[in-house]
């Protein structure tokens, strides 16, 4: 779940994967608008 001042390069680090492999498995997420509680 996102939450304030997470990006998605935060959550690939968290999460030890690449920002590349994230865009790749949600190929419909904006990586420059997230929103607070989005999934």
């Amino acid at each position: 779940m996102i939450r304030p001042g997470d990006t998605l390069y935060k959550i690939a680090l968290s999460h030890y994967v690449s920002l590349a492999s994230i865009l790749a498995a949600n190929p419909g997420i904006n990586p420059n608008y997230l929103s607070v509680g989005q999934r």
